[in-house]
């Protein structure tokens, strides 16, 4: 028995839990196929687990229907989990590291943790942004934010991800009163101000 782990790309993440039987969905009774030429294949049979990896994080996993030359193949009964363990995304395949004792159950598998934010264009706005104190402020990220179009959760999470800042820098955000309307209102305004005074 060998359970194996894959990461779906995140550009793809909308379209993979589009593709049917996602967890909670209605059964299509379509076959869904896993394509891969990594060696790991061979290892993998009907009855075992196949895990997904997205955003960092353990999505979850299908019960294995069969396995072909190139396919890792799945029906419905798919089951949303993580573990306590940040996964970066990786190429190819993995045996699972974990023991099912970790798992815990995952109701936001969906959403928690998906950056919405186009990374290519982060990594350039993070750059613009950067000053000698090298500190990552409400007012930077609110700043890139509204530069992106997106949420300041992303824009730090997305930060994460790419590794231009800490992990866990979001967290401490969190703990240190977060991200606010009353910051998202009060740096909008000042960034008004200093626009209307040339």
């Amino acid at each position: 028995m060998t359970d194996l782990v894959g990461t779906c790309p995140k550009d793809f993440w909308p379209e993979w839990i589009a593709e049917g039987d996602a967890v909670g969905a209605p059964e299509s009774g379509e076959e869904w196929g896993w394509f891969t030429r990594h060696s790991l294949i061979r290892q993998i049979t009907t009855g075992d687990r196949f895990y997904v990896v997205a955003h960092g994080k353990l999505r979850g996993y299908a019960p294995v229907t069969r396995v072909t030359e190139q396919a890792i193949c799945r029906r419905t009964g798919a089951v949303a989990c993580t573990i306590d363990e940040r996964v970066p995304g990786f190429r190819g395949l993995r045996e699972r590291w974990w023991s099912y004792a970790d798992e815990k159950p995952f109701p936001s598998w969906r959403t928690d943790g998906v950056i919405s934010a186009d990374i290519d264009a982060l990594a350039v706005a993070f750059e613009a942004h950067k000053d000698a104190s090298g500190k990552f402020t409400r007012r930077k990220v609110i700043k890139i934010a509204d530069l992106l179009g997106t949420t300041p959760k992303d824009v730090v999470l997305g930060c994460e991800l790419t590794g231009l800042i800490k992990s866990g820098s979001w967290d401490w955000f969190v703990r240190n009163g977060g991200i606010t309307k009353a910051h998202l209102a009060e740096i909008r305004a000042d960034r008004a101000m200093e626009t209307a005074n040339g």
